[in-house]
Order: C-alpha cells, then sequence, then structure tokens
C-alpha cells in the first residue's frame, strides 16, 4: 500500500508467499496467472515505474540527483554490469547474437562514451534517478 500523500510505503512480510518470479518461471503460470490478471501486474509495474521516474524529477529531489549523479563508483558499477558484459551474456544465446555481434559492440562503445563523461565537468544531461532492477534470482 503506498501513501503518497504522506510518502509512507506500507509493506509486510507473508511467509510462505509465493514471489512473483516464481510463478512467472513456473510451468503452470498460465494456470495461475491468466492474462487480465497478469495485464494488471505490468500496468501496476508500469504505473510505480512512471510515478517513481516523475518524483525523481521534481524539483525538490534535485539535489539527491546531484548526490547521485556524483557517485563515480556506482556509475562506473552500473556501466560494467549493464554494458561491458552483456555481448559476453548473449554468448550463452547464440541465435540471437548471430548476425547481429557488430551492432551491439556500436551499441557497447556508444555506451562506454556516455559513461566517461563526468557529472562534475557537467557533460552529463541530467538522465534522472534510477531504480534497481526487477530480478528474480535464484
Amino acid at each position: 500500500m503506498w501513501l503518497s500523500e504522506y510518502n509512507i510505503q506500507v509493506m509486510q512480510d507473508v511467509p510462505d508467499a509465493r514471489t512473483l518470479t516464481s510463478i512467472v518461471v513456473s510451468p503452470t503460470a498460465d494456470a495461475i496467472l491468466n492474462k487480465p490478471y497478469a495485464a494488471s501486474i505490468g500496468y501496476a509495474l508500469g504505473r510505480w515505474l512512471r510515478d517513481f521516474h516523475d518524483w525523481t524529477s521534481a524539483p525538490p529531489q534535485a539535489e539527491l540527483s546531484r548526490k547521485i549523479r556524483e557517485n563515480e563508483a556506482m556509475r562506473k558499477l552500473k556501466s560494467q554490469i549493464t554494458y561491458e558484459s552483456f555481448i559476453n551474456v548473449l554468448r550463452n544465446f547464440p541465435d540471437l547474437l548471430e548476425g547481429h555481434i557488430k551492432a551491439f559492440e556500436e551499441v557497447r562503445g556508444m555506451a562506454e562514451v556516455e559513461f566517461a563523461k563526468t557529472a562534475q565537468e557537467g557533460e552529463v544531461e541530467d538522465w534522472g534517478i534510477i531504480h534497481g532492477d526487477f530480478w528474480g534470482g535464484k
């Protein structure tokens, strides 16, 4: 539950509850997660993401955005995890990589140029604050 008027989010630990990831990857996902229900989850996640980006872009968060933008260690980690390693991950899926390696390498190169720019030098446009990935892990 989110009480946006007061910026309060109420969370509850429900023992033995199934995670969304465990349901989605389950062989019985179609029986558990019908299309209307799945769509409502997708819309709710999308709404949360839109609200998050709107909130982080608002003027009261300018100082927070500046502090995060200047966190060089996290910028480097984000670059490494996202752009420096994705081609190696795609090597596990040769059908996806086949015929597209040059394009993927160009994307990686463009990302490296963008991540090399520093906030202190005023080279970086305000990309806004990003959230963590939705990852269920194993």
